[in-house]
């Protein structure tokens, strides 16, 4: 039978095509990542942990590699980095943080993202597959990096000598991971005065001050032997154990032994 015409000028009515349903996103969650705890506190030198679950949203086997990046990412080693995972199942991978016993990591909060990224890789210009996921999915993971003391002092010389006054220098090393304030508190003898030109002090992670003391024989020596004076400073950090360095001043007498 003839098919029935109908329109302007007679045109057949065609059936309306069946568009096709909507496609899942390439970057569309394909993969989901987690972390646990997502913030953690590390101790200098110890090693810590957290758990990276990565879920294979997707309808095939899919393989992920994962990298630490940001700030933090070189004290982070991910164990295994590359992991195959089942649709709709999970895998865990060990993130192990490991922060240096050094000054050169500061005290504070460190950012650190895992990037989990599929193997797979699509040429370009090659129309990517729907069901697999081609671009990164990443989760955040803050450390905060726990403040350590690590004080170290030295007299410059340890022996001095002199027949009156005489200026000596303390050196105070901060080897740890914050600033550092300190009094310093000296102990001489009955002979012998010892004065610091600074009594606190302030001392960057990483640095060293030098302070100039000045050591002041209450009596002079006029003829005989060299008199010995031991004498301490001690440098007390608001936080931490004190460091005490001994020296000794040699007081000589006034005349040499021909005169």
């Amino acid at each position: 039978p003839a098919e029935r015409a109908s329109g302007v000028h007679g045109m057949r009515t065609l059936p309306t095509p069946r568009l096709p349903g909507p496609l899942r996103s390439v970057a569309g969650m394909a993969v989901a990542v987690s972390i646990e705890p997502a913030a953690l506190a590390a101790t200098p030198g110890v090693q810590t942990e957290a758990a990276v679950t990565v879920r294979n949203d997707s309808q095939i086997v899919e393989e992920y590699t994962l990298q630490a990046v940001g700030p933090g990412a070189g004290y982070v080693t991910l164990v295994p980095a590359r992991v195959s995972v089942y649709p709709g199942r999970t895998e865990t991978i060990s993130a192990q943080i490991l922060v240096p016993r050094s000054p050169s990591v500061l005290a504070g909060e460190l950012d650190v993202a895992i990037q989990v990224m599929p193997t797979a890789i699509v040429a370009e210009g090659a129309e990517p597959d729907p069901a697999r996921t081609t671009t990164p999915e990443v989760a955040e993971l803050i450390v905060t990096v726990e403040p350590f003391t690590a004080l170290a002092a030295e007299l410059v010389p340890r022996v001095s000598r002199s027949r009156g006054r005489k200026r000596v220098r303390l050196a105070v090393d901060n080897n740890g991971n914050a600033g550092i304030a300190a009094a310093l508190m000296s102990t001489g003898s009955e002979r012998l005065n010892v004065v610091p030109r600074e009594p606190e002090i302030l001392v960057d992670p990483g640095r060293a001050q030098f302070v100039s003391l000045s050591l002041v024989p209450r009596r002079r020596i006029w003829r005989g032997q060299a008199a010995s004076h031991p004498y301490s400073i001690t440098v007390a950090p608001s936080s931490g154990d004190p460091v005490v360095v001994d020296g000794t001043h040699m007081q000589e007498p006034v005349f040499p032994p021909w005169f």
